[in-house]
């Protein structure tokens, strides 16, 4: 029996720091390295089991995929917002955040029509990753058509698209096409959207869920806490799902902990990292707290507090 080659030829390409990256990584697997002898094992068995489903179902191999798995190893992912740097000097200031050890940079993008202001497109993105080739671009598109944009982001040198719940009621072709594009997809709601308006499938389509704390679009505003509930809502309803959960909108280290019990792993922080003293103490102090949480959420496997 031969299984598709992209079950044993992906590249891992996360954004993670280089000691836990890996040549090959299979889909789905924990976001960090095991040994090649488990990923040979896992790879052997879900393979026979899905392709099995698969045939009885008579559903295409490729639509099937597996995301249960222990939570054990998601651990913190820190996205400054670029909107906090000089944006004079994006490029440069991209460099420094990752060297300050960033593992995304969040890119706010703004069309004018889906929120009121209007920020950048691909043709900018495209000159930041010519200039920074390593960066990782998670690109929060706050746009009224989200599909349309979806080549020209992955043209441009994004890794990560999300796109908001509001602006596609009907998600999954978009997330469909982010994939078949090369990129993460991600599925954002806005704080007036309640966590029940993602549905299974919408939730195991996504690469990432964000949950704003904020309204998109506008500076200035204060973390609104009953948000992050709805993160601790996905977190009770996939129990043990492995999935990145994001949290957008006046985080800081005020907060970041209440986000991280809730359920959420990759924290975008904008003003609380560039224009902290020490941008690398700001996130390290992000990603202690959040990994700390997760320690001892997981001890108990309950996100029902």
């Amino acid at each position: 029996m031969t299984f598709p080659s992209h079950l044993t030829d992906v590249p891992f390409e996360l954004g993670l720091d280089d000691h836990h990256r890996t040549d090959v990584h299979p889909p789905n697997l924990p976001l960090y390295t095991h040994s090649p002898a488990l990923i040979s094992l896992y790879i052997s068995f879900s393979s026979t089991i899905q392709y099995l489903s698969a045939t009885a179902t008579h559903i295409p191999y490729s639509k099937i995929e597996t995301h249960s798995f222990e939570m054990s190893e998601m651990k913190a992912i820190i996205s400054p917002s670029v909107l906090a740097s000089d944006l004079s000097l994006l490029t440069n200031e991209t460099k420094m955040i990752m060297s300050e050890g960033a593992d995304w940079c969040h890119m706010d993008v703004m069309d004018g029509h889906f929120v009121p202001n209007i920020t950048f497109g691909p043709p900018l993105l495209e000159w930041v990753k010519k200039g920074n080739p390593e960066i990782f671009m998670d690109c929060h598109m706050m746009v009224a058509e989200p599909m349309r944009w979806v080549p020209d982001v992955a043209k441009a040198g994004g890794k990560l698209y999300t796109f908001h719940l509001e602006a596609a009621p009907e998600p999954i072709p978009v997330i469909k096409s982010i994939q078949s594009h090369g990129m993460l997809a991600g599925l954002a709601i806005s704080p007036q959207t309640p966590s029940t308006a993602i549905t299974d499938e919408m939730f195991h389509a996504a690469d990432m869920i964000l949950i704003m704390t904020v309204h998109p679009g506008a500076g200035g505003q204060k973390f609104m806490p009953e948000c992050i509930e709805k993160a601790r809502e996905l977190r009770k309803r996939f129990n043990g799902v492995e999935k990145h959960i994001q949290v957008d909108g006046g985080v800081g280290p005020g907060n970041v902990c209440d986000c991280a019990k809730a359920g959420c792993n990759v924290i975008v922080a904008g003003t609380s990292v560039f224009k902290a003293p020490s941008p690398k103490e700001a996130i390290s102090s992000l990603r202690q707290a959040v990994d700390e949480a997760w320690v001892e959420k997981l001890k108990t496997g309950q996100w029902d507090q």
